[in-house]
């Protein structure tokens, strides 16, 4: 039941339906014999799953799925970024205060002033493979945890269960501009291309290498999430359920974009 359950809350991601929209939904579009329900299920067991399942054993679907994917590919040209999520409830007790630069139509949405401003909430950090368009790994953390901070627990699960090809390439904006950083990278053979922070004093520049301008296909990745797949519509408390709806929207990203 479970594993329906999980399968359908991704599928909800895609259609942009709430939990208790979602058996209509599924119904409407002839899915439930599918996903092998016998009749229309009653929505309240979806929250119940994504309570019980907990985020962990959502991802775990997902990144099985990029394993198989990956069994006999190497990684060559990968990219690091974060993007901001909201919160939905006032009393949100992991939900903190941290800068961030919304694209101009979601600023609009989230009713942000400036391109940088403080917004309270979550970030989706994500390592994404810019030639195949998965992201190999992300992970969900308060707002006012850094860009750079987040780099080691996605970069160590990714040189662990990824094959990284001759001469790869690693593409990031000027937050991730630190010695450790690029020590990191080059420690496991792959080449560095991030922005110069000039963190005040001097104008932050980006590298000459060509191939630093596709970094954009992670931020068309966020943009998806956002615009089709209900990243934004956070209705949830807390970052263990926050990181459960995120995870649904990557595994609705992967079921229509990717599979």
């Amino acid at each position: 039941m479970h594993a329906r359950h999980v399968v359908a809350l991704a599928i909800g991601s895609i259609f942009r339906c709430s939990d208790s929209e979602l058996p209509e939904e599924l119904r409407s579009r002839g899915l439930l014999k599918t996903l092998g329900y016998k009749s229309a299920p009653d929505s309240s067991g979806y929250s119940k799953v994504r309570k019980e399942v907990g985020e962990e054993k959502i991802g775990k679907v997902a990144e099985f799925i990029i394993w198989e994917l990956y069994r006999n590919m190497f990684v060559s040209l990968m990219a690091i970024d974060s993007t901001y999520v909201p919160y939905y409830f006032d009393d949100d007790p992991d939900a903190r205060y941290g800068y961030v630069t919304p694209k101009k139509k979601e600023r609009e949405m989230l009713k942000a002033k400036g391109k940088k401003c403080l917004k309270k909430g979550y970030k989706l950090h994500v390592i994404y493979d810019l030639e195949t368009g998965i992201p190999l790994y992300w992970i969900v953390l308060p707002a006012n945890v850094h860009d750079k901070d987040a780099f080691k627990t996605l970069f160590d699960y990714v040189r662990t269960h990824f094959k990284f090809a001759h001469n790869a390439k690693f593409l990031a904006d000027s937050a991730y501009d630190s010695r450790d950083v690029r020590f990191t990278l080059m420690e496991n053979h792959v080449i560095p291309v991030i922005a110069v922070n000039g963190r005040g004093h001097y104008k932050s520049s980006i590298p000459k290498d060509k191939d630093y301008k596709k970094r954009t296909g992670i931020e068309r990745f966020f943009s998806l999430l956002k615009m089709k797949l209900n990243l934004l519509n956070v209705r949830v408390r807390g970052l263990q359920k926050v990181t459960a709806h995120v995870f649904g929207c990557l595994f609705g990203y992967l079921l229509k974009y990717v599979l």
